[in-house]
């Protein structure tokens, strides 16, 4: 190995890597975020070129098939259609939307007075990529070298050369338009020799990420002199349990295995509980049959569906157990039951991903317990192994090295994607024996405590105030004041209540959807927004009462606030005074129009927002709010808004008027609730699980704006 001769071209475009990664990892977060946008831009802008590349390559491909030198399932891989180019332009502007991973400091600790350490994450260096079939790998780690502030050397196969050369050449190109950021930052090869060249380049390259089939992964790791993060195959396992049910069986199944039977998140081989009945069994092998899908099944699975003659099915060999099929073929084998399927996964497997089919919640969790993969699901496809899926944007491969990174390998977390860096500012002081050293949490240079650490906090906080854990908490979020709206929402649901007895009650339905009784007042409303970081929800929105001051917002109209005055005091401990109070206004569009939906008439303004209950004869107070203008007051909103712009979540308010505290007979009475809850609060609640619902169904993102 260490007799190959090194190319000075190659060396050179190695030399430019290295000085392209000094410059791009200083470069800040909005130069970086543009450049992504401007990647989905010219992809979207240069489709008909992609495709025509692409077309070459796919006739070369099948000429390889045919000559044996390339399987059909890597052919199709090779293939490119408008829905991936598009799928490869959102992937860009999905990693725009990560927060940058550069710079952050992960833990701070105080040596000595005026001496203190800190441990930041920057960026690798110079990453080879090496890469089998899919173009759009291209594009996917492109995507993340440049948010992460890494150079990043690609090699494709050479059944996907013409769509590489122009994918790499469309990028550079658009890398090449903004002053700030290195066109040598992405560049390509395209020989084995290069290769074989550059896995010797010890002091030169900083990774290798070989992504292709295990024999690639082995190959590279066997002669390469720098660090490799292996990407490697993908025997993925379904275990059917006798208690499962029987629709999301059979729609896990028929998803995992035939959605996208090529690539490494599919189904290869499905487990079934030898109680399971049969003929539920029989339905699933119809489907996955319908489908096309050849089947491969033990002698047990056979004797199952004896009587059966419209299944046709092969024998299943302990060959079959071991292979990636990557195509539409299935092996199935009859298990004793859980401890079987689970000694089978972690002797065949390959620590990739695997599922369980179950009602059983004890069954489940020693089933991802005990599993021994990179994603474990419960009631869920394979095909959610996916870094995108997680919501991390593009991803280079799934790891399932066990000293780096179990997870799709994104660049943004873990000491090797984003290396680590100490740095210890100091004032020419020295080690002094016998001093007590002082180890701070998790900080940033101007701030002890850092996201990380309150993270751990609210994630212990969360299920202790709520009695459910955060895997129980649905994406979407609806808040309120009281209990009769999460009683309502478990019964039109038929969902159980959580944390009964306790401060706080929640009731998820099976859409994701989570109702949370957080209590009265800013205190509280600022205690559920910090806990919900923990969560992280994709949008909150509050279901509140609250006093109506103007003629117009008479009692049973619905406001939607567009800000609310920070009268309250407690959001003052996350922002200055002088910073406003707002909603996220494309989450209160969806609201807005599902009350044209329920063709309600609705009034928008500012809400005052008050730690005040009992006010309503303090004549200055009075005067006060009509100058102020404001069109409703309430104990919660301002606070929710502050803290949730705070902590980084959408949300919003739709508030139902209950009372007109300013009208001699509007000062809310038991009588006046009992009634205001008989006649509006069941359409209160309905266009608050219809909005979020919807959002969810529709897959809008409500981004979070700084302001």
């Amino acid at each position: 190995m260490s007799n190959i001769t090194i190319s000075s071209e190659l060396r050179e475009q190695v030399r430019q890597a290295r000085e392209a990664y000094l410059q791009l990892a200083n470069l800040g977060t909005e130069s970086k975020n543009q450049v992504l946008h401007a990647f989905a831009k010219a992809l979207r802008a240069n489709t008909s070129k992609i495709l025509e590349a692409n077309a070459l390559d796919v006739v070369e491909a099948e000429k390889m098939v045919q000559s044996g030198e390339l399987s059909e399932s890597a052919c199709k891989r090779v293939m490119l259609n408008e829905a991936k180019i598009e799928l490869m332009a959102q992937n860009c502007e999905s990693v725009a939307k990560l927060e940058d991973p550069v710079g952050k400091v992960l833990q701070a600790t105080r040596l000595d007075e005026g001496l203190d350490l800190y441990r930041v994450s920057c960026p690798i260096g110079v990453v080879l990529v090496i890469f089998e079939s899919r173009p759009d790998v291209v594009v996917q780690i492109s995507a993340l070298a440049v948010k992460s502030g890494n150079a990043v050397i690609l090699k494709g196969g050479r059944e996907a050369v013409h769509s590489n050369r122009v994918l790499a050449e469309i990028l550079r190109q658009t890398a090449d338009d903004f002053e700030e950021m290195p066109i040598n930052a992405l560049s390509l090869v395209e020989s084995r020799d290069e290769v074989s060249q550059l896995v010797q380049m010890s002091e030169e390259l900083d990774l290798i990420i070989p992504r292709g089939s295990n024999e690639l992964v082995q190959s590279i790791q066997a002669r390469a002199q720098v660090p490799v993060l292996g990407h490697a195959d993908g025997i993925c396992h379904v275990f059917i349990d006798a208690n499962a049910d029987p629709e999301k069986a059979r729609k896990v199944v028929l998803d995992s295995k035939t959605d996208y039977p090529a690539v490494c998140n599919a189904l290869e081989t499905l487990l079934v509980d030898r109680e399971l009945n049969p003929e539920l069994l029989k339905k699933i092998m119809e489907d996955l049959v319908q489908a096309g899908v050849e089947i491969r099944a033990c002698p047990d699975t056979q004797k199952k569906l004896e009587g059966h003659s419209q299944l046709e099915m092969g024998n299943a060999s302990e060959e079959d157990w071991k292979t990636e099929h990557l195509e539409m073929v299935l092996s199935v084998k009859t298990v004793a039951g859980l401890e079987e399927a689970i000694q089978h996964i972690n002797r065949y497997g390959s620590n990739h991903t695997d599922s369980i089919v179950t009602e059983s919640r004890e069954t489940a969790e020693r089933f991802m317990n005990e599993v021994d993969s990179a994603g474990v699901f419960w009631n869920a496809s394979t095909r959610f192994a996916d870094g995108f899926r997680y919501g991390l944007g593009a991803e280079v491969g799934v790891s399932t090295c066990k000293t780096q990174p179990a997870d799709p390998s994104d660049w943004r977390n873990g000491d090797l994607q984003i290396q680590t860096l100490w740095k210890r500012p100091g004032s020419g002081k020295l080690q002094q024996r016998g001093k007590e050293i002082h180890a701070s949490a998790p900080g940033n240079l101007k701030n002890t405590f850092c996201p990380c650490f309150q993270k751990d906090i609210t994630r212990d906080w969360l299920p202790r105030y709520t009695g459910t854990e955060i895997g129980e908490f649905g994406d979407y979020i609806l808040l309120t004041n009281f209990d009769n709206y999460v009683t309502k929402f478990s019964e039109r649901f038929e969902m159980p209540i959580r944390g009964e007895g306790g401060p706080m009650q929640t009731c998820t339905n099976r859409d994701g959807l989570t109702i949370i009784n957080f209590g009265i007042g800013s205190a509280n409303a600022a205690t559920i927004m910090d806990l919900l970081s923990a969560r992280h929800p994709r949008g909150v929105l509050f279901l509140g009462k609250c006093g109506g001051l103007k003629r117009s917002t008479e009692i049973g109209r619905f406001i939607l606030p567009i800000a609310a005055i920070r009268g309250e005091g407690t959001s003052n401990d996350y922002l200055p005074p002088e910073v406003p109070a707002l909603p996220s206004f494309k989450l209160h569009k969806f609201v807005s129009n599902t009350l044209i939906e329920f063709e309600q008439e609705y009034r928008t303004g500012v809400i005052y927002t008050t730690n005040r209950r009992v006010w309503e004869w303090d004549k200055e107070f009075r005067k006060r709010l009509t100058r102020l203008s404001t069109i409703g007051i309430d104990m919660e909103t301002a606070t929710l808004f502050i803290v949730g712009h705070a902590n980084k979540i959408s949300r919003g308010a739709l508030l139902l008027v209950s009372d007109m505290p300013l009208m001699p007979d509007g000062i809310k009475t038991q009588k006046m609730d009992r009634r205001v809850n008989a006649k509006f609060v069941d359409m209160h609640l309905e266009m608050g699980i219809r909005a979020m619902t919807e959002i969810g169904e529709k897959g809008e993102e409500i981004k979070h704006f700084g302001y």
